[in-house]
């Protein structure tokens, strides 16, 4: 008997004054990629960032994703990072997108184990 999976929505905040942001976000899809699916990234950035290439990068993921932006300035880190979780919560309230959602990090590295007892959560 086969079981459906649930979908986990993974969001990542990102900081376009990170110099590596690029390297610690390839790493990241590599630990995505290997995850069953369904799957889907949500990746926000603010619009003054790399757009271009982060949107290379996120299409040659092999992952489901979503690649959010906005306009607004921020002085406070904090501040700005609560902005994109909303931003990205909003958007999925917004498309009626139901599952397990997790804030990961672009710095966090994740056993995928991990995932599988994501998906276990109720």
């Amino acid at each position: 008997k086969l079981t459906p999976r649930r979908l986990i929505i993974i969001i990542t905040p990102t900081n376009a004054r990170d110099p590596h942001q690029g390297v610690h976000l390839r790493r990241l899809a590599n630990t995505l990629r290997l995850v069953p699916p369904p799957l889907l990234w949500v990746v926000v950035e603010p619009s003054a960032g790399k757009k271009k290439e982060l949107s290379e990068m996120l299409r040659s993921t092999g992952t489901m994703y979503r690649h959010l932006e906005y306009r607004e300035n921020f002085t406070a880190a904090e501040a700005e990072l609560e902005h994109q979780r909303n931003l990205a919560l909003k958007h999925l309230e917004r498309h009626r997108l139901s599952g397990i959602v997790h804030f990961a990090g672009i710095h966090s590295v994740y056993d995928l184990d991990f995932f599988d007892h994501l998906r276990e959560t109720e």
